[in-house]
């Protein structure tokens, strides 16, 4: 996204730098999960992406049938992600099938730490294989009977707007009644799985925004240009850019403070942006101005 800025406004003086020298750079694009976010309480900040963890398996997997119409409780993940190999495939159905069910999660903290709230565990209780973006998917046609945790980006499609064939993502049976009630009946889709993650169907501790943040308000000019062109054109990019090219971002900057960006639906946009834009920075001021001010040439909204 920052060789697409500087291709279109070669004027600007614009750099990306790793996530350790984050606190020189003028912007940062961090997860609220990123450790030290809270330091930046002060700083001003917006929205620029989503980053949803999801529980997901391969379409051709034999025990995939067992668990899509009932789903997954919270209570049962956390028996599965701290089993050590000994909870099986029999367990949650009552069939007596032996086979161990096999946990794969992303190798971050940030990941660990959402999915581990989510299953109300401590993290150093988990013992599911952590592996790098890309490795986690294949891990599923390497072992069947394997549920992978990956970001919504890494099994979406080029454009944005479906899944990526043979992934099918794994209900979760948030009352743990063992059914699937209607209010959990989100999962058909892409369109109505982000949906219902919008409307807070899908557990919050999964989900996380993706802010571009800076010390204070980003000055006119090539800084305000670019959080101003994230937020329309570069969300094009994001839906147009494929997830190897984003595998290879995040290992150029792994273990640093890089989160993968996801699209924001337009509806997010306009509900995000048809208002006042508030952001806190260092003297406490409000920032006003709609989408349309975000966008313009001159970011006197930023």
């Amino acid at each position: 996204m920052v060789e697409s800025f500087r291709l279109d406004n070669p004027e600007a003086g614009i750099n990306m730098v790793a996530g350790d020298e984050s606190e020189s750079a003028d912007i940062s694009i961090i997860s609220d999960r990123t450790p030290g976010f809270d330091s930046k309480r002060d700083y001003w900040k917006i929205v620029v992406g989503r980053d949803v963890l999801v529980p997901v398996m391969d379409a051709s997997d034999p025990y995939l049938e067992s668990v899509l119409e009932r789903g997954i409780s919270p209570a049962e993940y956390a028996s599965i992600l701290t089993s050590d190999g000994k909870y099986s495939w029999g367990t949650m159905p009552g069939t007596g099938n032996r086979i161990t069910v096999s946990a794969v999660i992303p190798e971050d903290d940030a990941a660990l730490n959402a999915i581990s709230a989510f299953a109300g565990i401590d993290p150093a209780m988990v013992r599911a294989v952590r592996l790098s973006a890309g490795d986690e998917i294949a891990a599923m046609d390497r072992k069947p009977g394997t549920i992978v945790f990956c970001r919504l980006a890494d099994i979406s499609t080029g454009t944005g707007t479906d899944f990526i064939n043979g992934i099918i993502v794994i209900p979760v049976d948030i009352n743990g009644n063992g059914r699937s009630d209607y209010f959990e009946q989100f999962y058909e889709s892409f369109e109505s799985f982000t949906r219902g993650v919008y409307i807070g169907k899908f557990p919050k501790s999964l989900c996380s925004n993706i802010y571009a943040v800076a010390p204070s308000v980003p000055a006119a000019g090539a800084p305000s240009k670019f959080v101003s062109y994230i937020l329309a054109d570069g969300q094009r990019l994001i839906a147009l850019s494929d997830s190897p090219r984003w595998h290879r971002v995040r290992e150029q900057h792994a273990g640093k403070h890089w989160q993968p960006p996801v699209l924001l639906s337009l509806q997010e946009m306009r509900n995000l942006y048809s208002g006042p834009v508030v952001g806190a920075c260092h003297n406490h001021s409000c920032i006003s101005g709609g989408l349309d001010d975000l966008r313009s040439d001159q970011g006197r909204s930023l």
